[in-house]
């Protein structure tokens, strides 16, 4: 959200002039097109939850650095810049497969019954605490500036440990393994006419 929704409020802070700060953001916008295509291969090689608790833990770094370095900033000094534009890029790049497991995590995680809502309500959720941010952050970074990403360290590290504490491993899982996983005690109902079949723990039985 930060690089590409207000890099230019970003690099401004940074006292980089607004031709240089829009060619950075094309070049990341640019890669994030490989970024993605690695997240693609990965969620489906080593999973789900390991790459949420990585790019968790980077992108809380990439904040910390560039949060702690804007304290001690020196526009004069051209290797801090770079330094900082390169925490932004680090960032893109753990950004861009979280952001495609985010998609993936609630569709496979829901009971076929409740799946429909449940990514409904996701989605509500998802795009309405960015449109928070989204009016948030412009009056946040013009009164505290780079101690406004210290809040989104915090934020990460708290997803890093709840990924790691409380989701489940999704990768090669049939529906039915998923419900049994979350406590679903009905892993499949179809019904035929007056005839509904049940199938539970692996057991199939006929009711009329």
């Amino acid at each position: 959200m930060f690089s590409s929704s207000y890099g230019p409020r970003i690099y401004k802070l940074l006292r980089i002039d607004t031709q240089t700060s829009l060619m950075i953001i094309g070049i990341s916008g640019g890669l994030s097109i490989i970024y993605c295509s690695i997240g693609l291969y990965l969620i489906d090689k080593v999973g789900r939850v390991k790459p949420l608790i990585v790019c968790a833990f980077f992108l809380a770094t990439s904040l910390l650095v560039n949060a702690v370095q804007a304290q001690y900033l020196n526009p004069a000094n051209e290797n801090q810049l770079r330094s900082m534009v390169a925490m932004n890029f680090v960032f893109s790049l753990f950004y861009s497969p979280l952001g495609i497991i985010s998609w993936v995590y609630p569709a496979e995680i829901f009971p076929v019954e409740v799946r429909a809502l449940g990514n409904a309500i996701t989605t509500f959720c998802h795009w309405s605490i960015n449109l928070i941010f989204a009016q948030f952050t412009p009056k946040a970074l013009a009164a505290v500036g780079f101690r406004y990403f210290y809040l989104f360290f915090g934020f990460n590290l708290i997803s890093m440990v709840c990924y790691m504490l409380f989701y489940p491993e999704t990768k090669n899982r049939t529906l039915e393994d998923m419900e049994r996983l979350f406590g679903s005690q009905t892993t499949a109902t179809t019904e035929k006419g007056e005839i509904t079949v049940h199938v539970e723990e692996g057991k199939g039985k006929l009711d009329d």
